[in-house]
């Protein structure tokens, strides 16, 4: 996954977090976690009941129900003092189906990340990941095939980077840079998944300037060298450059606008070299203290989804509603569209999802909180058998400990 895969997930899982988990962001090249004002731990755990019309993402004739149990316990502790800043975080996501018990698996994450000021305007971060993921049957890889497989595919992944900041959060400039490893690795189906296995060398480069009051110019280039296990993919580079403008005016308005391009690089190869328009656009803004609303669109190279060598270029609309109708009740909608254009040797295909998730979450206790959630999602594709929609519906109780 590219830089600018991190930038959305960030953008989005804003509202995801606060509606399942108020405290990270993690993605499969870089993490981040929200600052408590206190030292801290905290240990989460949320049970929830779930139902879907369609387990494995077929098409309406084909379509199979199924109600399941998640469980999803997680830790997360905080250190600091003047000099450093230590964060580290453990998550899962154990799953128990009524019919499809070859499903039943347990996701885990993982990531440690640590900051030290040598100086006043300088700090070195350290941050390192690890994701042990079971990948939905009838997505990705196994799109249109869900039912042939015997289990879901699993997929192994972790990061190392080392970033220098130039500045701080009271300085006219600050420039990070940034440099890491990331792996990834299928542990099952190899005759399928091994030309997919990759191992990457990153570098970001992410500079801003204050212009006047909580406006900036910024400016941020990334540079990733991916190679794979097997040449049945193209090894390639991935390069993005964008300049833009930050309006920061509150805490609760904010107007991000990057422009610029995304080159891809093959070595020798069926595939042709690719130069596109790229944006990166977020804006949010809280019109009372109870509401916020987001927007987003980007353009980002993500991961391949194919098994014929090939790309992915995507473009990413989402649109964000949060209310805190009192202490108690929060409402939260997340509405995205995308549209997947992949190129492969022979031309380009193009196919649009849709999701969107709507979480009431009431809260009865300071450390104790229900919700109820519906999520919806659909894609239209140039293969028909590759076509779905699901429902889900769910109800869920939350701790924190």
């Amino acid at each position: 996954m590219c830089f600018r895969c991190w930038l959305i997930i960030l953008s989005l899982s804003s509202f995801a977090a606060l509606a399942n988990d108020k405290t990270y962001f993690l993605d499969r090249q870089n993490g981040d976690m929200l600052k408590y004002r206190d030292d801290q731990a905290m240990l989460d755990l949320t049970i929830k009941a779930k139902h879907t019309d369609n387990h494995l993402y077929e098409n309406d004739a084909d379509k199979q129900s199924t109600g399941y149990l998640e469980i999803s316990p997680s830790i997360k502790a905080q250190y600091h003092n003047d000099e450093h800043f230590l964060q580290l975080g453990l998550w899962l996501k154990n799953r128990k189906f009524n019919d499809f018990s070859e499903d039943d698996t347990t996701d885990r994450y993982g990531l440690l990340k640590y900051h030290h000021k040598f100086r006043a305007k300088q700090s070195v971060i350290l941050t390192g990941a690890f994701f042990n993921q079971y990948l939905d049957r009838g997505i990705g890889l196994s799109k249109g095939i869900g039912s042939s497989l015997l289990e879901r595919d699993n997929r192994k992944s972790n990061f190392i980077n080392i970033a220098h900041q130039l500045g701080n959060e009271n300085s006219n400039a600050t420039l990070t840079s940034l440099i890491g490893f990331r792996n990834t690795e299928y542990k099952n189906r190899p005759e399928v998944t091994d030309g997919l296995n990759l191992s990457a060398v990153y570098s970001i480069f992410d500079f801003q300037y204050l212009l006047s009051g909580k406006s900036y110019l910024t400016a941020k280039l990334s540079l990733e060298d991916i190679n794979h296990d097997l040449p049945l993919q193209q090894d390639r580079l991935v390069s993005t450059a964008l300049v833009g403008i930050k309006w920061h005016k509150t805490e609760f308005t904010h107007f991000d606008l990057s422009l610029g391009t995304l080159k891809i690089d093959f070595d020798d190869g069926s595939l042709a070299n690719k130069q596109d328009f790229k944006w990166d656009f977020k804006f949010k803004w809280s019109p009372i203290e109870a509401i916020e609303l987001t927007a987003i669109s980007v353009r980002t190279v993500d991961e391949n989804r194919q098994i014929e060598n090939s790309y992915l270029i995507s473009d990413k609309l989402g649109l964000n509603f949060s209310y805190q109708m009192n202490d108690n009740i929060e409402i939260y909608l997340q509405n995205s569209m995308d549209i997947f254009d992949y190129y492969f040797e022979t031309g380009n295909e193009t196919e649009q999802g849709f999701t969107s998730d709507m979480t009431v979450i009431y809260k009865f206790r300071s450390n104790m909180s229900l919700s109820l959630s519906y999520f919806h999602q659909k894609l239209s594709s140039f293969n028909i058998t590759n076509e779905y929609q699901k429902n889900t519906i769910s109800a869920g109780i939350s701790f924190v400990l």
